[in-house]
Protein backbone atom coordinates (compact mmCIF):
# COMPACT_ATOMS: atom_id res chain seq x y z
CA UNK A 1 0.00 0.00 0.00
CA UNK A 2 1.34 3.45 -0.97
CA UNK A 3 1.64 5.76 2.05
CA UNK A 4 1.53 9.50 1.43
CA UNK A 5 4.06 11.65 3.35
CA UNK A 6 2.58 14.00 5.94
CA UNK A 7 2.74 17.80 6.02
CA UNK A 8 6.00 17.83 7.99
CA UNK A 9 7.79 15.99 5.19
CA UNK A 10 8.56 13.04 7.45
CA UNK A 11 7.68 9.42 7.05
CA UNK A 12 3.95 8.81 7.49
CA UNK A 13 2.96 7.38 10.85
CA UNK A 14 0.40 4.60 11.11
CA UNK A 15 -1.28 3.20 14.18
CA UNK A 16 -3.87 0.50 14.82
CA UNK A 17 -7.32 1.57 15.98
CA UNK A 18 -7.84 0.41 19.60
CA UNK A 19 -11.40 -0.58 18.72
CA UNK A 20 -11.25 -2.40 15.37
CA UNK A 21 -7.47 -2.86 14.94
CA UNK A 22 -7.65 -1.21 11.49
CA UNK A 23 -4.35 0.48 10.57
CA UNK A 24 -4.73 4.19 9.83
CA UNK A 25 -2.56 7.27 9.43
CA UNK A 26 -2.09 9.55 12.43
CA UNK A 27 -0.48 12.92 12.95
CA UNK A 28 2.96 12.65 14.55
CA UNK A 29 1.64 14.76 17.45
CA UNK A 30 -0.90 12.01 18.23
CA UNK A 31 1.61 9.16 18.54
CA UNK A 32 1.08 7.26 21.76
CA UNK A 33 -2.36 8.81 22.37
CA UNK A 34 -5.61 6.89 22.16
CA UNK A 35 -6.93 7.78 18.71
CA UNK A 36 -9.53 5.99 16.61
CA UNK A 37 -9.95 5.39 12.89
CA UNK A 38 -12.71 7.20 11.01
CA UNK A 39 -15.08 4.21 10.77
CA UNK A 40 -17.22 5.25 13.74
CA UNK A 41 -15.13 3.42 16.32
CA UNK A 42 -14.83 6.54 18.49
CA UNK A 43 -18.61 6.80 18.79
CA UNK A 44 -18.83 3.14 19.77
CA UNK A 45 -15.98 3.47 22.26
CA UNK A 46 -17.56 6.39 24.15
CA UNK A 47 -21.10 5.01 24.42
CA UNK A 48 -22.14 4.96 28.05
CA UNK A 49 -19.35 7.28 29.23
CA UNK A 50 -20.75 10.34 31.04
CA UNK A 51 -20.68 13.25 28.64
CA UNK A 52 -18.47 15.39 30.87
CA UNK A 53 -15.59 13.11 29.88
CA UNK A 54 -16.23 13.23 26.13
CA UNK A 55 -16.04 16.12 23.68
CA UNK A 56 -19.25 15.97 21.70
CA UNK A 57 -19.18 16.04 17.93
CA UNK A 58 -21.74 18.86 17.96
CA UNK A 59 -19.35 21.20 19.79
CA UNK A 60 -18.80 23.52 16.85
CA UNK A 61 -22.12 23.01 15.07
CA UNK A 62 -25.07 23.30 17.42
CA UNK A 63 -26.18 26.42 19.25
CA UNK A 64 -27.71 24.16 21.92
CA UNK A 65 -24.23 22.87 22.75
CA UNK A 66 -22.98 26.41 23.46
CA UNK A 67 -26.05 27.07 25.60
CA UNK A 68 -25.49 23.81 27.50
CA UNK A 69 -21.82 24.57 28.05
CA UNK A 70 -22.53 28.13 29.24
CA UNK A 71 -25.28 26.98 31.60
CA UNK A 72 -22.95 24.43 33.19
CA UNK A 73 -20.10 26.97 33.47
CA UNK A 74 -22.31 29.53 35.25
CA UNK A 75 -23.43 26.91 37.76
CA UNK A 76 -20.25 24.86 38.29
CA UNK A 77 -17.19 27.06 37.75
CA UNK A 78 -16.34 29.50 40.57
CA UNK A 79 -13.89 31.24 38.19
CA UNK A 80 -16.70 32.09 35.78
CA UNK A 81 -17.71 35.79 36.22
CA UNK A 82 -21.45 34.93 36.29
CA UNK A 83 -20.98 32.16 38.90
CA UNK A 84 -21.94 34.47 41.80
CA UNK A 85 -25.44 34.88 40.30
CA UNK A 86 -25.88 31.18 39.54
CA UNK A 87 -23.84 28.47 41.26
CA UNK A 88 -22.82 30.94 43.97
CA UNK A 89 -26.43 31.32 45.04
CA UNK A 90 -27.31 27.63 44.75
CA UNK A 91 -28.55 27.38 41.15
CA UNK A 92 -27.67 23.92 39.85
CA UNK A 93 -28.06 21.94 36.65
CA UNK A 94 -30.18 18.81 37.14
CA UNK A 95 -28.30 15.50 37.02
CA UNK A 96 -30.01 14.49 33.78
CA UNK A 97 -28.58 17.54 32.02
CA UNK A 98 -24.99 16.74 32.92
CA UNK A 99 -25.21 14.77 29.67
CA UNK A 100 -25.57 17.01 26.62
CA UNK A 101 -27.59 14.46 24.68
CA UNK A 102 -30.28 14.50 27.41
CA UNK A 103 -30.34 18.31 27.36
CA UNK A 104 -30.75 18.27 23.58
CA UNK A 105 -33.49 15.62 23.81
CA UNK A 106 -35.44 17.66 26.38
CA UNK A 107 -34.98 21.18 24.95
CA UNK A 108 -34.14 20.69 21.27
CA UNK A 109 -32.29 23.34 19.32
CA UNK A 110 -33.18 26.90 20.33
CA UNK A 111 -35.49 28.67 17.88
CA UNK A 112 -33.90 31.70 16.22
CA UNK A 113 -33.69 34.69 18.57
CA UNK A 114 -34.49 32.74 21.74
CA UNK A 115 -32.27 31.74 24.65
CA UNK A 116 -32.64 29.52 27.69
CA UNK A 117 -34.72 30.89 30.54
CA UNK A 118 -35.54 29.49 33.98
CA UNK A 119 -39.24 29.94 34.69
CA UNK A 120 -38.63 30.18 38.45
CA UNK A 121 -35.37 32.07 38.98
CA UNK A 122 -34.85 30.54 42.42
CA UNK A 123 -34.82 27.02 40.99
CA UNK A 124 -32.13 25.33 38.90
CA UNK A 125 -31.90 24.27 35.30
CA UNK A 126 -34.19 21.28 34.61
CA UNK A 127 -36.72 20.25 31.95
CA UNK A 128 -39.67 21.37 34.07
CA UNK A 129 -38.15 24.78 34.88
CA UNK A 130 -36.65 25.82 31.53
CA UNK A 131 -37.95 27.18 28.26
CA UNK A 132 -36.67 29.04 25.22
CA UNK A 133 -37.59 32.70 25.67
CA UNK A 134 -37.20 36.08 23.97
CA UNK A 135 -35.10 38.86 25.50
CA UNK A 136 -38.30 40.65 26.54
CA UNK A 137 -39.68 37.53 28.26
CA UNK A 138 -36.38 37.14 30.09
CA UNK A 139 -36.30 40.80 31.10
CA UNK A 140 -39.79 40.42 32.60
CA UNK A 141 -38.68 37.29 34.44
CA UNK A 142 -35.71 38.72 36.36
CA UNK A 143 -35.36 38.36 40.09
CA UNK A 144 -35.38 41.49 42.23
CA UNK A 145 -31.87 42.03 43.54
CA UNK A 146 -31.43 43.43 47.04
CA UNK A 147 -28.75 45.90 45.85
CA UNK A 148 -31.09 47.20 43.10
CA UNK A 149 -34.07 48.00 45.35
CA UNK A 150 -34.67 51.70 45.86
CA UNK A 151 -36.86 53.23 48.52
Amino acid sequence: MWKQPNQFNTEPVFQNCPSCSEEFRVSPSRIGKRVYCSRGCYSEAVKGIPFANVKHMMANKAKSYSVWKGMRKRCNNPNEPAYKNYGGRGIKVCDRWNDYTNFLEDMGEPPEGLSIDRIDNDKGYSPENCRWATKLEQANNRRVRKDAVTH
